[in-house]
């Protein structure tokens, strides 16, 4: 089976095609139409049942952010492709793509002197004079990391803590030109665990289960990761290894096409001290990363920390007092009430806060932003000195570290119907494991006479009624011989088609058909909703 066959299929039958096709089309961008959404939506929704059971918390935040999240972050100035432009007809491209000096487009000759290319859609947040900058957001990330104060008080100041949130990306690639699989615009399910730095032993590995892995250098091995302490990013990492591929396989994709691929020094994110990419292959593409689990460490709460004046450390108990060496913060409370009118509460806040923060904003001028009685301060460096003592303690602040497993799901589909989609004598057949495909059931009247069309209608409307509810897609079909509505069933990954027949009329029975293996069994109706439940689930 060819891409192009699949493209094909997937246009035809409903599942996506190109965006803005009328206007002459824009590379980059996809709409999924009926089927697609569906399926979209089962591939999410198993996602998020996956972190869900691993204890996780759901958020949703704005998909435009205002300037200053992605100066803190680094990505204003780390995220950028190298672009270079055709001298003959001005077309830009990214360096990297290009094989030798000539424009792919025209033939002409490219530009020496590449120059640096944010990828991030910039927007305008308000009116344009007295408005602020902002920006559409290339991760989901963002928006978990500049919440972790309300997180982790709504978690009950529990660590470790796994945060998880779907929606969409944009990145303003220079060129795309690989279909669905480079695009502008792109959903990402990412989950963000915090962790505290001084206890890694939070999973079991899974004695049996292997991988494919590419070590950084390109040694390829296939290891049980039980026996594989040495691994990069230690046991949290390998954890979410093994937790990716049993979603992918679950998806129907065959664990012989799955690898993890860990990233040489580099090519890593400005973010990461460690990543593994999840990669799926295609005949066409060839290694195609699908999912990438990194390690973050500290840097992206210590940057949003740097950048904003807030707390975001937690909190670490001791078994039994310590002697500590530590920074505390000593209020100028002469100074603040002379400014202010909250003096006890300012001194408290400030005491609360992370003594090496407010050593960062002293040296640097800036100012910490308090909250009292619901009136805001903003205190700065002469209101407050950071010393260093050794003192007795039985808790101390910290940093979290987070791991971040971030999933493409846009690829992630195309993948799953890639190696779900074939050819078997003169049929097309999706085979969708059935709890992601998008029709679960489809009903045929054998006729459109002797009131099998009545009846068939009849039981559709039963069917849909009970199956609808659990979030399965029941379809009435009528059109065309039962043959070529069989094939149309198999094409889109309907794993059960039902044939009401006349012998349905003498005794309450329905011919059931198997889309993988094309047999049929009859099925009395009132057990009919429980046998394809039970195959569906």
């Amino acid at each position: 089976m060819s891409f192009e066959e699949l493209m094909k299929m997937a246009k035809r039958r409903g599942f996506f095609w190109p965006s803005f096709e009328t206007y002459g089309g824009l590379a980059g961008f996809y709409d999924y139409g009926p089927l697609g959404r569906a399926l979209k939506k089962k591939i999410e929704d198993l996602w998020r049942s996956c972190f869900i059971r691993e204890g996780a918390i759901e958020i949703e935040t704005p998909t435009i952010n205002p300037e200053e999240v992605f100066h803190a972050s680094g990505h204003l100035r780390e995220f950028k492709d190298l672009m270079v432009r055709c001298s003959a007809c001005g077309e830009s491209l990214k360096a990297d793509q290009i094989e030798d000096a000539t424009c792919p487009v025209c033939g002409g000759s490219l530009e020496k002197e590449g120059e640096k290319f944010n990828l991030m859609f910039k927007t305008q947040i308000g009116a344009r004079e007295g408005g602020r900058e902002g920006y559409m957001r290339p991760e989901t990330a963002q928006g978990i990391f500049i919440n972790f104060p309300n997180l982790y008080r709504i978690n009950r100041e529990k660590l470790p803590m796994t945060v998880i949130q779907l929606g969409k990306g944009y990145r303003n690639e220079i060129s795309p030109r690989q279909g669905m699989i480079r695009l502008r615009e792109f959903t990402m399910a990412e989950a963000e665990i915090f962790l505290d730095p001084e206890d890694e032993d939070y999973h079991e590995i899974e004695e049996k289960m292997e991988l494919k892995l590419l070590r950084r250098g390109g040694d390829a091995v296939e290891v049980k990761l039980k026996s594989s302490p040495e691994m990069a990013g230690g046991m949290m990492m390998a954890h979410h290894l093994q937790l990716a591929q049993k979603f992918l396989t679950e998806l129907g994709i065959p664990e012989s096409v799955i690898r993890f691929r860990e990233h040489e020094e580099e090519e890593l994110a400005h973010y990461a001290s460690c990543c593994w990419d999840c990669e799926v292959y295609t005949e066409k593409y060839g290694w195609v990363e699908v999912a990438g689990i990194a390690d973050r460490g500290t840097y992206d709460l210590e940057a949003h920390i740097k950048e904003s004046g807030v707390d975001f450390t937690a909190l670490r108990k001791f078994g039994e007092v310590r002697k500590v060496k530590r920074r505390a913060v000593l209020a100028n409370t002469e100074l603040i009430a002379r400014d202010f009118q909250a003096v006890n509460g300012i001194k408290k806040a400030l005491g609360e806060m992370d003594a090496d923060l407010l050593k960062s904003v002293k040296d640097r001028g800036g100012k910490v932003k308090i909250e009292v009685d619901g009136k805001g301060f903003e205190i700065g460096p002469r209101y407050f000195d950071v010393l260093d003592i050794e003192d007795e303690a039985s808790t101390e602040r910290f940093v979290p570290k987070v791991v971040e497993p971030s999933y493409g799901i846009d690829r992630i589909l195309l993948m799953v119907l890639a190696h779900s989609y074939s050819k078997e004598g003169d049929r097309w057949v999706l085979k969708l494991p059935p709890k992601i495909a998008p029709v679960t059931l489809a009903i045929f009247p054998l006729i459109k006479r002797d009131g099998l069309d009545t009846e068939g209608k009849r039981v559709y409307e039963e069917m849909s009624a009970k199956l609808s509810s659990l979030g399965l897609i029941c379809k009435y079909d009528e059109s065309g011989s039962i043959g070529k509505r069989y094939a149309r069933a198999d094409e889109v990954g309907t794993p059960y088609c039902v044939t009401i027949d006349h012998q349905t009329l003498e005794d309450g029975t329905v011919t059931v058909r198997d889309r993988d293996s094309t047999t049929q069994t009859r099925v009395k109706e009132e057990n009919l909703c429980d046998r394809i439940l039970e195959r569906s689930w």
